[in-house]
């Protein structure tokens, strides 16, 4: 699967998460995959997500000479 854009990327983490969720084999895990993921799980309208991501920061870096 080629990830190209943050809202690829986005799709396939919370599709990840949704099927962690129903692997997952105790009560317990399951508590914990859901808190972790609660925002993204439950995304009525996957339109609405709004992602906020940084800009890579190679020039930055490249710059300041680290």
């Amino acid at each position: 699967m080629e990830l190209n854009t943050t809202e690829d990327i986005v799709a396939y983490l919370r599709e990840w998460s949704m099927d962690k969720l129903e692997e997952a084999d105790s009560i317990g895990a399951k508590d914990a995959i859901y808190k972790e993921f609660e925002e993204w799980i439950e995304v009525e309208d996957k339109d609405d997500i709004e992602i906020m991501a940084l800009e890579p920061l190679e020039e930055y870096y490249d710059e300041k000479g680290g």
